[in-house]
This record gives structure tokens, sequence and C-alpha cells, in this order.
């Protein structure tokens, strides 16, 4: 999904205020998701969100108090998401059925190769096409490796637990490393 924004007009929702128990901002990300096909769905008390992705059974927690501002945008093709900064300086983009977050840098990859904004589905794609392989190179392997390591440090920044993800990894190492 092309997350790339075009000249749109942005509306920020700074969390100074409280209202009705929930920031401004806070109240912007449950209209955005409260539409019957959304992928996300967000439960919880005022003090305390989940946020829930249908396509992989992740969840982020949200504080609505952690939210500092909240831009409304449109991606390449026109369609609306969110971008969710918080305090701790991290941000997420909430489309209607997913949430993406930036890849970890490092690992020795060309960043400008790494895509802007990833999504923990991409984990398994990674793995699919790792499985997939009939022939493999080591090469290859180390490449899609660092990836999946670049994807699974940037959604820990953000808060997911992904452990199960990193089992996968350590599983993959000694399946290339017998082959």
């Amino acid at each position: 999904m092309d997350l790339a924004t075009r000249n749109t007009t942005e509306h920020y929702y700074l969390s100074g205020s409280v209202q009705r128990g929930l920031m401004p901002g806070f109240d912007e990300i449950k209209k955005f998701l409260n539409v019957s096909d959304s992928g996300l769905k967000l439960v919880g008390t005022d003090l305390n969100q989940v946020l829930l992705q249908t396509a992989d059974g992740k969840s982020l927690q949200i504080k609505p108090q952690s939210v500092d501002s909240v831009l409304k945008r449109d991606d390449s093709e026109g369609n609306p998401f969110l971008q969710v900064n918080f305090l701790n300086g991290s941000k997420v983009l909430l489309t209607k059925h997913l949430i993406g977050f930036k890849p970890s840098e490092g690992y020795g990859l060309n960043e400008t190769r790494l895509p802007k904004v990833v999504t923990t589905p991409d984990l398994l794609s990674i793995i699919d096409v790792i499985a997939d392989a009939d022939d493999f190179d080591q090469t290859e392997f180390d490449v899609l490796r660092k990836v999946y390591l670049s994807i699974l440090d940037g959604g820990e920044a953000v808060g997911f637990d992904l452990s199960r993800e990193r089992q996968w990894l350590s599983q993959l190492n000694i399946f290339i490393a017998r082959a």
C-alpha cells in the first residue's frame, strides 16, 4: 500500500485538553475507525485502549493521554489515513485495515530500498517468500532476514508484541542452516 501523501489540508488535534475523558485527537481516531468495513477495532476503557488489527490478530495498546497529535492525511490514491504522533516521539499510520509504522534502520541495508511504511502482515509475506523458494541463495536469505528484523524492530518500537514472529526467525535460521 502506498502511503505517500499528496498535498492535502492537514488537521492537527493536539492533546492539550481532555474532552469526555478522552483527548480530542483520540476522538478523531475513534471516528475514523467507526466504519463497518474497518479491519481495525478499538476496544477498552477511556484510559487504556487496544487497537486490534484483524488482518493478523495483532494488537497495539494506546493510552489516550500518550497521543500528542493526530493528522488526517490522504495517500497518493486519495484514500484517507491518520498519522498518530505519540508524546514519546513514535508514530503510527492508521488506514481502514492496517497499522503502519517505520521500519528500524540499520542492519546494513540500503535504506533507500526499504519501504518508508511497513505493517505486521509484511512479516508473514517475508516468511512466505522464504518458505516458497525452491533454490535459496544464502545472500538472498541474509537480505530477507535483515528486512524481517528491520520490520520486527520497528513494530516492537511502536508497541507491538512480536515475540512469536521473533521465534519464527530463529526457526528459519535453523532450517536454512540445515539446507
